[in-house]
């Protein structure tokens, strides 16, 4: 796996990661059967990269695309995870607000969505009492501690979405037959949708 720096200029050398990592597995661009990205949410520059980029590979050779939630990418970092686990999967959307979705773990590897991807308010939101029982995951909960009043549960506040996860999750969507078109692969700003929990 090849990781670049988070930084502005990234963007400018993500298709030449894109070679390195193929030819690192001696592949070809013509042996891709899907092209696989982290669909958001995050910030909006992040989101609109990964998502041109995914449009731009599937494009170029007609392949299908797996949009995967960083929230869920995130989630599958949970150590120790067991049939029936919950984990709340939290990140800092900056501007005092913070991004939560809830997952749990349905079979082995697979993440179900229980609740939505959502930006939340963290004066108002509070884990212990919409999911008292949950695995808390994600700097999101550091950022914003008074989220986590009253929660008893184990929280892992170092664990980041990354390729490997997204890949993780996407090969499920992929063995389902869940995959979208190249037009469909767009970012999930997730901003246009603020819930407000008590």
């Amino acid at each position: 796996m090849q990781e670049l720096p988070d930084s502005a200029a990234s963007s400018r050398h993500i298709f030449a990661a894109v070679g390195a990592v193929l030819a690192d597995m001696g592949l070809q661009k013509d042996e891709l059967t899907a092209i696989a990205y982290g669909r958001g949410p995050g910030s909006f520059t992040g989101v609109r990269v990964a998502a041109s980029a995914a449009q731009g590979l599937a494009y170029a050779r007609s392949l299908p695309v797996a949009g995967v939630s960083s929230l869920q990418a995130l989630a599958h970092h949970v150590a120790g995870l067991t049939i029936g686990d919950r984990i709340a999967a939290c990140l800092d959307a900056r501007m005092q607000e913070a991004y939560v979705g809830i997952y749990e773990l349905v079979a082995d590897g697979v993440l179900e969505n229980i609740a939505p991807d959502s930006l939340v308010q963290p004066d108002h939101y509070r884990l212990a009492v919409s999911y008292p029982d949950v695995l808390a995951a994600g700097p999101g909960w550091a950022a914003y501690p008074d989220m986590l009043d009253g929660f008893k549960g184990h929280v892992d506040y170092a664990c980041q979405p990354d390729a490997l996860a997204i890949l993780q999750a996407a090969g499920r969507l992929y063995a389902e037959g869940k995959l979208i078109a190249a037009h469909e692969a767009l970012p999930n700003y997730v901003r246009d949708k603020v819930t407000h929990q008590k």
